[in-house]
């Protein structure tokens, strides 16, 4: 089954979408069911959805940070729809 086809995947969202932002439930559900680790291809964010995850990146600095390495953005620096949010 491709992706488009099961909107009960990640991918068939849009995570910039206004709509998932009013309303993330079944975008989180579908993490949750599918990918806890989730890689979002429009902005390159990686999204962490369990709260065991969660804590790990947290409490371990060494390998996880907030900070955007400019080295690793897409050309032309953050999408417009990242810098709005």
């Amino acid at each position: 089954m491709t992706t488009a086809a099961c909107p009960a995947h990640p991918g068939a969202f849009r995570f910039l979408d206004p709509a998932v932002w009013a309303s993330p439930w079944d975008y989180y559900r579908a993490l949750h069911a599918h990918a806890p680790v989730w890689r979002d291809s429009e902005t390159g964010f990686y999204i962490v959805s369990t709260h065991a995850l969660v804590n790990e990146v947290l409490r371990d600095t060494e390998r996880f940070s907030a900070q955007v390495d400019r080295p690793n953005l897409r050309p032309g620096g953050l999408p417009e729809a990242v810098k709005a949010v």
